[in-house]
């Protein structure tokens, strides 16, 4: 079951706005039998070293090193493997053995919160909600 719909221009207008500071790839992304077009950061390395200069910097003015929990780390930046495994795990656990159905989950509200790249709550639209 293919998920690429046409790109809109609200998500045409997001794109321009992250090309305009990140250079990004999209690419086929398959759990089980769905196929997105999954755009992602090309190389999250660099988000990663962009973000630990600007932490380097700010302490360099203010003298004082930021807490670890203050920092501003881009876990959005990559893919990360739980996700695909909790991505897959909604799937399996909506449809079970047999995924066929696109609107399993027809209407249901679904919170994808602090997932990275919000691949499971993308599942879980793709599957209706």
């Amino acid at each position: 079951m293919s998920c690429f719909a046409p790109i809109s221009r609200k998500h045409q207008a997001l794109l321009r706005r992250i090309h305009l500071r990140y250079q990004t790839v999209t690419q086929p992304l398959h759990i089980g039998p769905l196929t997105f077009a999954f755009t992602r950061i090309a190389n999250p390395d660099l988000v990663l070293d962009e973000v630990a200069r600007e932490e380097d910097r700010l302490e360099r003015v203010s003298g004082r090193r930021a807490d670890a929990d203050a920092q501003h780390l881009p876990y959005w930046a990559e893919l990360w493997d739980s996700g695909l495994g909790l991505a897959e795990h909604v799937l399996k656990r909506i449809c079970g053995p047999r995924v066929d159905s696109s609107n399993a989950l027809l209407d249901a509200d679904v919170l994808d919160l602090g997932c990275g790249m919000g691949l499971s709550g993308t599942v879980a639209a793709a599957m209706g909600a």
